[in-house]
């Protein structure tokens, strides 16, 4: 379920920034722009998770002995997944297509030709 999150937030934050980019908007400009209306659902739903856990982790309530590990891997893994979704991932999204212009599109290989009556024979 973290990673099925984790993985639509990142989808839709970089495809928000190919749309901003395809608007004229400046690659870092898209970037940033991009990083800012995605903090706060974020940051949220990550919250939300995290704070419903916090009764488990502090070993609340009945069982919470046995679930307590489980508790404070899951808060561990919702901080790791927000900095890595607001601040590596644009970072390394940078790093890889920062050199391109901002409307170029991305380079894509010629298509390579099967000669098929080679096989035949």
């Amino acid at each position: 379920m973290l990673s099925l999150f984790s993985a639509r937030s990142l989808a839709s934050a970089l495809d928000l920034v190919d749309h901003m980019r395809a608007r004229g908007l400046a690659f870092v400009d898209a970037l940033v722009q991009s990083g800012r209306r995605r903090l706060r659902p974020v940051l949220m739903t990550s919250l939300a998770a995290a704070l419903g856990m916090l009764p488990l982790a502090w070993g609340l309530g009945t069982g919470a002995d046995m679930l307590r590990p489980l508790a404070i891997a899951v808060i561990g893994a919702l901080c790791i997944s927000v900095l890595l979704s607001l601040i590596a991932t644009p970072t390394v999204y940078l790093l890889l297509r920062g050199k391109q212009t901002p409307l170029s599109p991305i380079p894509t290989s010629p298509p390579v030709e099967l000669n098929l009556s080679a096989i035949a024979e």
